[in-house]
């Protein structure tokens, strides 16, 4: 099951969010920025992140700079959730590196829609990191018979 974590300062956002997806993921819910970036430290990371931008302490800008930073964190999607408005906002939170976000109050159904989509994206780059591996085993297979193969020829020449 894939594992969304929702951040935000807002027990009601947390509780429609959870209320909404919890039939089809794992959701963690987080009540701060500390909160989600202090379990981000210590626990596997989540396949997405929903957050609000505008918190106490850390904002979701905050925050989604320090997971940039981190090698191990900087892969993970996030949304942002706001109830700011407007053509800049959106230009802002895709330049700051999100991969998009939601306007609050949330239409359900356009979260469900979002969510589904970049979990698509998740689980095609899982396959994609599958098939590499496998393509590396099969490729270092045929390396090492063709080694043999060149080393049997060469026998074969100096005998």
């Amino acid at each position: 099951m894939y594992k969304i974590m929702i951040v935000d300062d807002d027990p009601t956002s947390l509780a429609i969010g959870k209320a909404l997806l919890s039939g089809e993921y794992e959701v963690l819910t987080m009540k701060s920025g500390l909160q989600a970036l202090g379990y981000l430290k210590e626990y596997d990371s989540p396949d997405l992140i929903l957050m609000d931008m505008v918190m106490p302490t850390k904002s979701g800008q905050d925050v989604l700079k320090i997971l940039q930073q981190d090698p191990k964190l900087c892969n993970i999607p996030v949304i942002f959730l706001t109830s700011m408005e407007g053509r800049n906002f959106e230009l802002e939170c895709l330049q700051l590196g999100a991969v998009d976000y939601l306007q609050k109050p949330v239409n359900a159904e356009l979260m469900k829609i979002k969510v589904r989509r970049y979990i698509q994206v998740v689980e095609i780059k899982r396959q994609n990191e599958f098939l590499k591996r496998k393509l590396f085993e099969l490729k270092t297979r045929v390396n090492k018979i063709f080694d043999v193969a060149l080393a049997a020829l060469d026998n074969k020449k100096d005998q």
